[in-house]
């Protein structure tokens, strides 16, 4: 509504044509006009009825409504805008109709599957914070060795929560042997659930027991229908 005030480089990213740092860099390298006037300060305030114009455009300042897009993330792709390495990441890949967006969490380059991209950057922390109990559900196939194996105590401490060596805690995972899914001589496939994920939370889940996860694959995302408790 008109009359409501936010400020400038809140309202433009809100529009989901940038990012808040995009917006904010705008703005103080004097990009933005309101009402005809240059603007430097990203946190003045304004309404969606003025008239606002970067580097000489008129750019509305209509909300972009929330959406949310599933991608399937191949191995081999960073989840990140640029890579300093030069390595491919999931953003150029994206199809060029897609408005700018940005992913909920992360696969890291050697994971694959299920990855969430919005438009919104607070449907994104909402989709993110643990306290909000959403499922992130992952499959692992855990290179074990022929003479060790996944046992009973190590998928009990899992779901207990874990303490690494380094100190730091996980929230209790809930995993499962997958018998049935075909695995080579070494290997065992895991079905593992998490509502924290942390950075690169699975691998290091497993290489606390000594073992490699030699892939990963994220196939869900969703809230329990008792909301996690």
């Amino acid at each position: 509504m008109s009359h409501l005030q936010r400020g400038l480089a809140k309202a433009l990213a809100a529009t989901g044509r940038w990012s808040r740092r995009e917006a904010n860099r705008m703005t103080a390298d004097a990009r933005v006009c309101v009402n005809g006037l240059q603007v430097s300060n990203p946190a003045a305030r304004v309404r969606q009825s003025d008239r606002v114009t970067v580097d000489g455009v008129l750019t509305p300042l209509e909300v972009a409504p929330p959406r949310l897009w599933r991608f399937h993330k191949p191995d081999g792709l960073i989840t990140t805008a640029s890579d300093p390495q030069g390595r491919p990441t999931v953003f150029a890949s994206l199809p060029g109709s897609l408005p700018r967006v940005l992913s909920v969490g992360r696969l890291d380059l050697r994971s694959e599957g299920l990855l969430l991209l919005t438009n919104s950057g607070p449907l994104a922390r909402m989709l993110e914070l643990p306290s909000n109990a959403f499922e992130r559900k992952y499959r692992a196939l855990v290179c074990t060795g022929q003479e060790r194996g996944v046992t009973g105590a190590m998928l009990r401490a899992m779901g207990d929560g874990l303490t690494l060596r380094d100190q730091t805690r996980f929230r209790p995972i809930r995993a499962v042997r997958t018998p049935l899914q075909p695995a080579a001589a070494g290997h065992e496939w895991v079905r593992m659930t998490l509502v924290e994920g942390k950075t690169r939370e699975v691998r290091r889940a497993w290489q606390h027991f000594g073992f490699v996860v030699a892939r990963r694959e994220k196939d869900q995302m969703r809230r329990p229908l008792d909301g996690g408790k």
